[in-house]
């Protein structure tokens, strides 16, 4: 699918449903079957959200490489986990206080019909509302897509490939590698 649509159609796509199988787990949570269709929805949707994000990421290294003509790996990583580890805290925090607010007493086996609700909003609906607005955002704010981004790419790939035979020649004239490893390197 990423080749035909492209890999910010298919994150799209995936939040979307994602979202909509979180908000059919919310209305039919209490039932067996559609708990599981809406949870096989859910994970079909949760696949390309959590295969496709670090290629999305690599798109905006690219990007940012074309702009600047450095390649800044290690900051954008640093920077991702710097927003991500909090934003995880955050999330967990958030559902803690949604079920506490509900009523959710831990000390209780069986929770009251408010605190079972609560868990059921805290699970399902406000994950989905925050992959509706990560779909809007993508799509009002993400313009790494199409033919002309394709083409780019495809340019910064031969500069890759360039540097790499520069490198390796480099080793070379400097006796770190072999004319055999050369070889090697050339037929890949």
């Amino acid at each position: 699918m990423v080749k035909r649509r492209g890999l910010k159609q298919v994150y799209i796509a995936g939040l979307m449903l994602a979202s909509t199988g979180l908000v059919l787990l919310f209305f039919f949570g209490s039932r067996l079957i559609p708990v599981m269709l809406s949870l096989a929805v859910v994970g079909i949707g949760f696949a390309p959200i959590t295969l496709i994000w670090t290629p999305l990421l690599a798109d905006v290294m690219d990007y940012d490489e074309i702009l600047t003509g450095k390649r800044r790996e290690t900051t954008y990583a640093g920077m991702n986990a710097l927003i991500t580890k909090p934003a995880i805290s955050i999330a967990n925090a958030l559902f803690l206080l949604i079920i506490s607010g509900f009523g959710f007493d831990n000390t209780e086996s069986i929770q009251t019909d408010s605190a079972l609700f609560g868990i059921q909003l805290g699970y399902t609906l406000v994950p989905a509302i925050f992959f509706i607005i990560s779909a809007i955002a993508l799509l009002k704010w993400y313009k790494l897509d199409g033919k002309e981004w394709i083409a780019k790419k495809a340019e910064l790939g031969k500069i890759h490939l360039q540097k790499e035979k520069e490198y390796i020649a480099r080793l070379q004239r400097e006796g770190k590698i072999s004319k055999v490893y050369q070889r090697l390197y050339e037929e890949i």
